[in-house]
């Protein structure tokens, strides 16, 4: 077990019990924890696939790096495929810990999800209670280790918002798609909050069917505001228009809530 200190956090990486890895994998998987933690995320992902293409590859190597992999598809909002990674992981090592632990955050991150899907078709206080429930119980789990490559909090509770939002825009529900945004967002700075939340409404209305897809989405925090920043690409569909473009999302915690301050299209 070997501990390194990173921006502040006190990270350590588990290899798993009495494992004799090669100081050169060992520094691999170090390496891709760092760039994780940084957000440079297509690099790490580029070291970890490295190792896991290796022939005869240690079984309990593979498991970290899978480990390591599930917590890239974590915080880009890919829960399922988190799940069957962090699987894969534990078939290959099932007495790796920090794997079952970070299962378990996974199902908590797709539990937000389908109660955000299912407020959108029958709100209650019920559904409102367990979401609350699960998002109390996210907020309870602490630590910043790499072996337990877990999402913050705040992160975990960021993408769920995002989630919330494109599904309510593909939903055409114009109440909680309103909702995503502060009380005061003005598309561009030129648009009045109310003429905007007007012009949503009305559009939402009038279209037939939304289809929204998102990739690859990144999270990062700004330490200098405490905001979080979403870029990701957006597949939109509406009534036959279809447009592709980058996008950023800036989100500030309000109340107790991760809303939109800022939106931007990014070429």
């Amino acid at each position: 077990m070997k501990k390194i200190s990173l921006l502040c956090v006190s990270f350590m990486i588990s290899f798993g019990v009495n494992a004799a890895l090669p100081t050169a994998v060992e520094s691999e998987l170090t390496a891709a924890g760092e760039m994780i933690a940084k957000g440079v995320m297509e690099d790490a992902r580029s070291v970890l696939e490295k190792l896991l293409t290796v022939e005869k590859q240690d079984t309990k190597v593979q498991a970290s790096a899978l480990n390591l992999l599930a917590l890239i598809q974590s915080r880009q909002g890919r829960y399922e495929e988190a799940r069957n990674t962090l699987n894969r992981a534990l078939a290959l090592n099932p007495g790796l810990e920090p794997a079952w632990e970070n299962l378990g955050d996974v199902h908590l991150s797709l539990a937000l999800q389908a109660y955000a899907q299912a407020m959108l078709n029958h709100k209650s206080q019920k559904l409102n209670d367990k979401s609350g429930q699960v998002r109390a119980l996210l907020a309870s789990r602490g630590g910043g280790r790499v072996e337990k490559t877990q999402v913050p909090t705040s992160e975990t509770e960021v993408v769920a918002a995002i989630e919330r939002w494109r599904v309510a825009w593909q939903a055409r529900d114009a109440a909680t798609y309103i909702a995503a945004y502060a009380t005061n967002f003005s598309r561009d700075g030129r648009v009045p909050p109310n003429a905007w939340r007007e012009e949503r409404k009305q559009r939402l209305a009038a279209a037939s069917s939304v289809s929204v897809v998102i990739e690859g989405l990144a999270v990062v925090r700004r330490p200098d505001t405490g905001r979080y920043e979403a870029r990701f690409t957006e597949n939109l569909n509406a009534d036959g228009y279809q447009r592709k473009q980058h996008k950023l999302l800036e989100l500030q915690l309000i109340g107790a809530d991760w809303l939109i301050v800022r939106e931007t299209a990014e070429k």
